[in-house]
């Protein structure tokens, strides 16, 4: 028994110091090559992890503090905020060729050769095309709870159909009704779930969680790339554009993590990514199943980033 766990032990090691990088620790600013200016901790041992968080907009502080960080024991964590997200500076530029390249500049000053990418939520649209655009920069994409289509009108159904079964409506949705149509309905749903105090339940069934995010979140933040992606759709139509037919050509390794009850971005998504490497592993918990299961969160990553 000694001998398979001291080889086990021998295994990791050897893993970790293939990937582990020396790369710059604590907080600091990077200055883009369009003068943005971008909010960057980095902390932890280990391979190079990028995180790209979600919202959008959202920032990379609550990941961080709702259990995030676990994965400092296994990776040197790199907690980005976007632009116009969290502690980063609003730019101008919010188009999505401009968001990869700042991954793209943020790596290559970090000298990280290969890291691994963690993205969540909306982050799995960035983290997939900068994965896309750059395959050769990525040792394994890790998607966690993401959306690939922010506008699929099987999500949007999903969706609607829930908001109406929390409101005690009748659940039906037409199969003929048009995308606008349905995105159209979610957001009148939305507003009557604010008003009844029940839009948490999108996230979590558990309204201390979504209390314990939104006291991380209390702080000065920018929303300013939630803004132009939600409300300036002509000016970026390309986050509602669907990628998943996009998913076939990425030859990486992948792991997708989706939570049983993810009404955030529906708990059926993941089975249309037609990644050729793709891992799946299903989770207990909502779109915040890291925080809710982090026990399992950290043991599927960390032993997802140890095979590859």
């Amino acid at each position: 028994m000694k001998k398979f766990i001291l080889l086990g032990v021998m295994q990791f090691l050897g893993w970790y110091s293939m990937y582990a990088q020396s790369v710059q620790q604590g907080e600091f600013e990077f200055k883009t090559s369009d003068s943005v200016k971008l909010y960057v901790k980095v902390a932890g041992k280990g391979p190079v992890c990028i995180f790209i968080h979600g919202g959008p907009g959202q920032g990379s502080r609550s990941f961080e503090e709702m259990k995030g960080k676990e994965l400092e024991a296994c990776f040197t964590m790199v907690y980005l905020d976007q632009r116009g997200s969290g502690k980063s500076q609003n730019a101008t530029n919010y188009h999505l060729s401009r968001v990869i390249q700042d991954i793209e500049e943020l790596r290559r000053y970090l000298k990280a050769d290969k890291p691994f990418l963690l993205a969540h939520s909306f982050g799995g649209m960035l983290a997939f095309n900068y994965a896309l655009a750059h395959p050769a920069n990525v040792r394994a994409l890790m998607l966690v709870s993401v959306t690939l289509n922010m506008l699929s009108k099987t999500a949007l159904t999903e969706a609607l159909q829930y908001k109406k079964e929390l409101l005690g409506e009748d659940t039906s949705v037409s199969a003929t009704l048009s995308r606008d149509t349905l995105w159209q309905l979610n957001v009148e749903k939305m507003t009557a779930l604010r008003k009844r105090g029940l839009a948490y339940k999108l996230l979590s069934e558990d309204t201390a969680t979504i209390q314990k995010q939104m006291a991380i979140d209390d702080y000065k933040r920018s929303q300013d790339f939630a803004i132009a992606v939600l409300f300036k759709q002509e000016q970026y139509p390309e986050y509602t554009k669907d990628y998943i037919p996009f998913t076939q050509q990425l030859k990486i390794p992948v792991l997708i993590i989706a939570g049983t009850a993810d009404h955030a971005v529906g708990i059926k998504g993941y089975k249309t990514f037609a990644f050729p490497k793709k891992t799946v592993s299903i989770i207990e918990g909502g779109h915040l199943l890291y925080y809710e299961n982090n026990t399992a969160f950290k043991a599927t990553v960390c032993d997802f980033a140890q095979q590859h």
